[in-house]
């Protein structure tokens, strides 16, 4: 019972990397809308730290690339 729960944990925390990777990329696309000069500290840093990755979307493509560079980038701590 221990090890099925702990490999359902690992599942529920990759699939909770993917959803929080699909939320930042669309809000830093969103601020793509807005403009940046209002982030703050802390935003702004996650918002450039994406975009060092992740190039605005100006047309559709693919965005499965993107979405596993950004959970790549959600798995290990923002360093400023």
């Amino acid at each position: 019972m221990g090890v099925t729960a702990a490999q359902k944990a690992t599942q529920i925390l990759k699939s909770a990397e993917y959803i929080v990777a699909i939320e930042l990329l669309c809000a830093v696309q969103a601020v793509e809308f807005h403009g940046s000069e209002k982030l703050g500290k802390g935003t702004k840093m996650a918002y450039s730290t994406v975009r060092k990755t992740v190039p605005i979307l100006k047309e559709d493509r693919v965005q499965s690339e993107d979405i596993e560079k950004i959970r790549q980038i959600v798995k290990k701590p923002l360093t400023p």
